[in-house]
């Protein structure tokens, strides 16, 4: 319309003189009326221009997740639904960012349903948020959605293994435990296990699973049938689980000896004696049962308790002439180790002109006419042939010279902060003892517990275990020894009952002998410990 305006004031249209003189003016006049009448035609060129923006359809981006199971170690799909408000409809194209918990996990394209999905391998237990950013091609406005996605902990299974099937007493048991997820894209469990015996308790404390999630643990069994469990505490991303064995310990067998000088011995001379009782290998425990002696059947003197010594020695006092006996000793066994016994012949030499005496080899007499009435005779009034002269003394044995071993003094001392403890806080001492020694060389250390309470004692009632250790060493240095209470021993220091505690404490060098201490405690009363 401008175009139109000017051709209608040109100049050639209007060829007068006065427009020649003033020629500024006419040229000027049709101008200025352009230049008004344009401004009225501005807004109808901008609407037919809009910009971008203006022309981008609205779009909306959901977001969904799934899996066959919400939990560590499934895989996750993701996928992003686009959908655009245009007239008429379109499907937006583009392609849309992943992000969980802010972190991109990938990018997808759109299809022709306006949808882009994703595969996450794994996501870690707990809450998470997983977003969904459209970027746009073609004329559509982007778009952001997201979800929110609860992930569970994943399944364990816990398996126990026990060799060898069985054992005997002292005997090493190795216990070890693998604990899987339900798919290997879970990784590999963290975390502790906590192996117990039902109806015991805790063996050890819990051991932390390595990067195979695997542990082991030796342990030394006492006799019994025992059900040994393993439990998984689970960590953050596994729940926790169990599994649990059977396995039979037997008692260990036990050899006993038994020997004297000087043999034969004259009339009235003291005759030592010697008697151990050692344990049969695959076994390593100390023995708890007693000795009792006996002269050709009869017994001699009260049974000895040997405390977990190796054996004792004793002094024998000869009375009597020219005779031999038999000295026997039984070792009675306890609930590690089985029973044993062993005799020998003890001569004693007949004074020059003495007649043989009773117990001694008679010549044999005239045989008895069967059928013929006998007349009953009583045994003889003898004075015993063998007298104790003293208590028994334990045998603590020590390796042969030259080798490295402990001195009894080295246990004592190792001994004595628990003993304190013991007269100080009774049974409840056990709870937290810690034990530390310097040991010369490899071996195995070992502690054992047990207690009499003093309302049953007078009845004669055994001994019960109330708390052991036991640490196996591979070289020389510092060794630290921890005690587990066992059921009674929790029961006794809850209800904290009186009684007498026996402290075995034992080293048995790789080798040679071991070294054994025995301490007594009363706890509850004002007795000393030895």
């Amino acid at each position: 319309m401008r175009c139109s305006l000017l051709s209608r004031v040109s100049l050639p249209r209007r060829p007068d003189a006065s427009m020649r003189r003033r020629p500024s003016r006419r040229l000027l006049v049709p101008v200025l009326g352009c230049l008004v009448a344009a401004p009225a035609s501005l807004p109808a060129v901008a609407a037919a221009a809009p910009s971008d923006a203006d022309q981008a359809a609205a779009t909306t981006t959901v977001v969904a997740a799934t899996a066959a199971q919400l939990v560590h170690g499934e895989p996750l799909l993701v996928t992003a639904t686009v959908t655009a408000t245009a007239e008429p409809p379109a499907t937006p194209t583009g392609s849309v960012r992943f992000s969980v918990d802010g972190g991109a996990v990938g990018e997808g394209e759109l299809d022709a349903d306006g949808k882009a999905a994703i595969e996450v391998p794994t996501l870690t237990a707990g809450d998470h948020t997983v977003r969904a950013e459209y970027a746009p091609t073609g004329d559509f406005a982007a778009s952001q959605g997201e979800t929110s996605v609860a992930i569970g902990k994943a399944e364990t299974t816990t398996s126990l293994n026990v060799r060898p099937a069985t054992t005997v007493a002292g005997q090493s048991l190795e216990l070890s435990v693998s604990v899987r997820g339900r798919t290997a894209r879970a990784g590999t469990p963290t975390g502790t296990i906590e192996f117990s015996v039902l109806g015991v308790g805790p063996i050890d404390r819990p051991q932390p699973l390595n990067g195979d999630g695997a542990v082991r643990l030796t342990v030394f069994p006492p006799a019994g049938s025992h059900r040994i469990q393993a439990r998984y505490s689970g960590d953050a991303n596994f729940v926790a689980s169990t599994d649990e064995v059977g396995h039979q310990t037997r008692r260990a067998d036990t050899v006993t000896t038994i020997t004297s000088s000087p043999n034969p011995n004259p009339p009235g001379a003291t005759i030592d004696v010697t008697i151990d009782v050692s344990i049969v290998p695959p076994g390593d425990v100390a023995p708890f049962g007693t000795l009792q002696l006996d002269v050709n059947g009869s017994p001699l003197g009260d049974p000895i308790p040997l405390d977990g010594a190796d054996g004792v020695e004793l002094t024998l006092q000869s009375s009597g002439g020219a005779r031999t006996d038999t000295i026997g000793v039984a070792y009675s066994g306890d609930e590690n180790t089985n029973p044993s016994s062993a005799s020998l012949r003890q001569t004693v030499q007949a004074a020059p002109g003495d007649p043989a005496t009773p117990g001694a080899p008679s010549t044999p007499g005239t045989p008895a006419t069967p059928g013929a009435p006998t007349t009953p005779t009583g045994p003889a009034a003898q004075p015993p042939s063998l007298v104790p002269t003293a208590p028994a003394v334990p045998v603590q044995r020590t390796g042969p010279p030259g080798a490295a071993t402990l001195a009894v003094t080295d246990l004592r001392a190792m001994t004595s902060g628990l003993v304190a403890s013991l007269r100080r806080r009774g049974l409840a001492a056990l709870r937290s003892s810690v034990e530390q020694l310097a040991v010369p060389g490899p071996g195995v250390l070992s502690q054992r517990v047990t207690f009499a309470p003093a309302a049953k004692r007078r009845g004669g009632s055994r001994r019960v275990l109330v708390a052991s250790g036991r640490q196996r060493l591979g070289s020389a240095g510092p060794a630290e020894l921890r005690l587990r209470l066992t059921a009674a021993g929790r029961r006794h220091a809850r209800r904290k009952t009186r009684g007498t505690v026996v402290l075995v404490t034992r080293f048995r060098p790789a080798a040679g002998p071991a070294v054994v201490v025995a301490r007594r405690v009363a706890v509850g009363n004002r007795r000393r410990g030895r």
